[in-house]
């Protein structure tokens, strides 16, 4: 007895504290809405945290009402989040419906809701793609006047129900992709963006988007030899930017198909540039040794390769490369060479190009100890010990090999009126000895000796890749009006000629190269000597400290021969300054001053000023020569 009246009591008590809510769905005329689904979401509740567990839900009766009965008191949201009725507004996305939310305030409260919901207009939208799988795409609506926004999800197609009014909508898709075209109702529009006008009445509008997918890469193996199993490797460089729109950032994406029997292939690939390669364990070589093609979305590339099929007797050894910091590089040559250097000739073993992603592949390699020796124009050379090579005609051996940081020389060209100049070509030769380079390319060898780099319209020249140690900086001029131009360095408060710099690994350094106008010194040196020489060479001494300092030699004139009595000359292109002139017969050692009386004579030059010495009596003296001694021989005369 005691226990049928404490569960009477509970039941009674539960009930005391339950509230009830009562919904009723109508259309726009107030016509109810059977069989709709209503679900109820926890906002808030008086007494306690929010219940876990399913939502409440309730469908409509035939006079379109939903009740939920044994409520806490609180706050609730009504939801009809998927109207039956094909072409009703979802009532969270249509900003002129009625609040939803009500709130049960206590036990045993009672309270009723109606939820109209509105006729909209179905927006239908299409994705259509040339080629490949169908790709994933998001149509956004948003409208202008409330900011309310929806967002379809298109898989070839999507819906969305829409409450009359202008709406703006833009397709997000997958990058890589090419817009074509736009079409609402069969009108096109230009751009994938669009202004939405839907009115009252209208039933439905579809959208259509089109655009080009993936770009299509094929071509034909060509086998000198037997034909052998190869595939065709490509590697993605860089993503492509086509009207804004980014093919996937995929550095590390590799797509390989296989060679058909006839030798042809296909392949479907993202927008982007690609590194494209044949790889085989018979295959020798191949021609281009790797191609790179920048793709289009829906391009159609066609790319053949010559292949080597005659694997050569040996091992083959396949080098990678990496720049300093461990990226991959395209472009790099690697040598192979004996690592012992009693071994080594003139030649390396074996050389081949290394791209992107596809490593040197070095053929015919016997058994030995090896160094790979790698090179690019833009690092200094690195090296790798290869030893323990077996010299089997099926062996492979993978390496990783590094190039070694180099330096940058950045400079800026201006005349003394600081405009730019852009025909200046700053020249680096090495000054400090013998150079440790074992590189036979003869390109990669000459860069470690010297370097050159152009001035740009604005004056900014640059060199990449100057390998580490001492150089002498020179200047050239360029153009048609290089004899009237000359450059110096500036260092410091200084105008040198030439500067000797120290390229430190890894690290910047600047030259500031200021171009002044020329000057022109002509004149003509006349000997007093009664046998003078047929000809003579001529120096052309600088003073940069004046007449009282030590000179420079600025210019060499050789075998400048006699004109009318003496020999002429024309120096150019020199700084402004003062001049002197020294001569020696050509070829002979040792310099005489030119002297006016018995005076050195020196000229005072300034910049672009061409100035005539005219002749210079009594101008050089050289010393008789010796005559041969004569014979001492004793001579008996019978």
């Amino acid at each position: 007895m005691w226990r049928s009246m404490a569960l009477a009591i509970l039941l009674s008590a539960q009930t005391a504290h339950a509230a009830t809510l009562e919904v009723r769905v109508v259309d726009e005329q107030g016509s109810a809405l059977a069989g709709e689904t209503v679900t109820l979401r926890p906002l808030q509740m008086k007494n306690g945290p929010l219940p876990t567990g399913p939502l409440p839900r309730a469908d409509t009766d035939f006079s379109g009402r939903a009740s939920f009965a044994g409520l806490a008191a609180g706050t609730y949201s009504v939801n009809l989040p998927f109207p039956k009725v094909p072409g009703m507004i979802p009532p969270e996305h249509d900003p002129a419906a009625p609040s939803r939310e009500v709130v049960l305030t206590s036990a045993n409260d009672v309270q009723q809701l109606e939820l109209r919901i509105r006729r909209g207009v179905d927006v239908v939208c299409r994705l259509d793609v040339n080629r490949g799988p169908a790709p994933s795409a998001t149509a956004r609506f948003r409208q202008v006047d409330s900011g309310t926004e929806r967002a379809v999800a298109i898989e070839r197609s999507g819906r969305a129900v829409l409450p009359p009014g202008d709406w703006q909508v833009t397709l997000e898709t997958d990058p890589g992709l090419l817009f074509e075209s736009l079409e609402i109702d069969g009108l096109e529009l230009e751009g994938p963006q669009a202004q939405l006008e839907l009115a009252p009445g209208d039933s439905a509008v579809e959208i259509n988007w089109s655009y080009r997918a993936q770009a299509r890469l094929e071509g034909e193996i060509l086998f000198d030899g037997p034909a052998v199993n190869t595939e065709v490797r490509a590697h993605l460089i860089a993503a492509g930017d086509w009207d804004g729109l980014a093919a996937p950032d995929a550095s590390n994406n590799l797509i390989s198909t296989a060679v058909d029997e006839s030798g042809r292939y296909s392949m479907t690939l993202p927008a982007g540039v690609w590194e494209v390669t044949v790889e085989g364990r018979q295959v020798q070589e191949t021609y281009p040794p790797f191609g790179e093609v920048e793709l289009a979305p829906g391009a159609d590339f066609r790319l053949d390769f010559e292949v080597s099929s005659q694997r050569l007797d040996g091992s083959r050894v396949e080098v990678t490369v990496f720049d300093p910091r461990g990226g991959r590089i395209s472009g790099s040559w690697v040598e192979l060479w004996p690592l012992d250097e009693s071994e080594r000739g003139d030649e390396p073993v074996a050389a081949a190009e290394a791209g992107f992603y596809a490593p040197a592949k070095l053929d015919g390699v016997p058994d030995g100890d090896y160094i790979a020796v790698v090179g690019h124009l833009e690092f200094a050379e690195g090296r790798k010990r290869v030893p323990g090579v077996s010299g089997e005609k099926n062996y492979a051996r993978e390496v990783r090999a590094q190039l070694k940081p180099a330096g940058t020389l950045l400079g800026l060209a201006t005349g003394i009126d600081g405009t730019a100049d852009g025909n200046v070509t700053l020249v680096l030769e090495r000054e400090d000895g013998d150079l440790d380079v074992l590189l036979s390319d003869p390109e990669l060898r000459e860069k470690a000796r010297r370097v050159e780099a152009r001035s740009d319209e604005r004056g900014n020249l640059r060199a990449d890749g100057v390998w580490p140690g001492r150089y002498l900086a020179i200047v050239e001029m360029n153009g048609d009006d290089s004899q009237h131009r000359i450059a110096r360095f500036r260092a410091g408060s200084a105008m040198r000629p030439r500067v000797v710099l120290e390229v430190v690994p890894d690290r910047s350094q600047s030259l500031r190269i200021t171009v002044l106008p020329a000057a022109t010194l002509e004149g003509a040196v006349a000997c007093v000597d009664a046998d003078p020489p047929e000809a003579l060479d001529i120096a052309v001494l600088h003073y940069p400290h004046g007449s009282s300092g030590e000179p420079t030699q600025e210019l060499l004139l050789r075998d400048v021969t006699v004109d009318a009595g003496a020999f002429p000359f024309e120096a150019t292109p020199l700084p402004g300054g003062d001049f002197g002139i020294a001569v020696r017969p050509a070829g002979s050692e040792g310099w005489m001053s030119v002297v006016h009386g018995n005076q050195p004579r020196t000229f005072t030059v300034s910049p672009g000023e061409q100035l005539r010495t005219g002749l210079l009596p009594s101008a050089c003296r050289f010393p008789a020569p010796v005559p041969p001694a004569e014979d001492t021989v004793d001579r008996t005369v019978d």
